[in-house]
């Protein structure tokens, strides 16, 4: 495939119907298109993510020790929309229920990366945190994107014409300064 060539989410499974689980479809997605450096792209739809479904971790995290998040962000892939109240990636209920012991809370996120990632980007998308439907503890945090970590290092990331909203915890977006290398395009 040629070099910014756009994959479409529903080609790979995601329905957008603010029901289904998209997490997998989407993920595949961005495996495929970061092969090549290419657009994900998202129609018109809701799109729900898992921001619990996976789990790596990190010691310096909360007291659980684990960051839990729903896709992982790879290089060279740029991410775009129809519009901020057409194209939606929306935190799905209870994302931030412990999966084995749901009295727990979890941190969750939407995106999450903890290695290289160069020429990123996200475009007319709107990010919703469904924020009434996820609990949080304390020092809880729900994330749209969290890029973290020591193998961190970030070469190019735009984001334009994007809305996040209905964030149930402090953060909505975060570069931890944990990371080796930050250079391109400013937030």
């Amino acid at each position: 495939m040629d070099k910014g060539c756009c994959l479409n989410v529903r080609d790979y499974g995601a329905i957008g119907n603010g029901v289904k689980d998209d997490t997998k479809a989407i993920q595949a997605t961005e495996d495929a298109a970061s092969g090549f450096g290419g657009v994900v792209f998202f129609p018109p739809g809701t799109y729900i993510i898992d921001g619990g479904k996976h789990v790596v971790p990190d010691p310096q995290m909360n007291p659980n020790g684990i960051r839990r998040y729903g896709i992982y962000k790879k290089s060279n892939t740029r991410w775009t929309g129809c519009g901020i109240s057409s194209s939606i990636l929306k935190l799905k209920d209870n994302s931030t229920l412990d999966k084995i012991d749901p009295q727990k809370v979890v941190d969750p996120q939407i995106i999450y990366a903890n290695a290289k990632l160069t020429d990123i980007g996200f475009y007319r998308l709107g990010f919703d945190l469904n924020g009434d439907n996820n609990r949080l503890a304390t020092l809880a945090n729900a994330a749209a994107i969290w890029l973290d970590g020591d193998k961190l290092e970030v070469h190019g990331m735009v984001i334009e014409d994007c809305k996040f909203y209905n964030g149930p915890g402090a953060t909505v977006i975060l570069v931890q300064n944990r990371s080796n290398l930050w250079r391109g395009y400013p937030l």
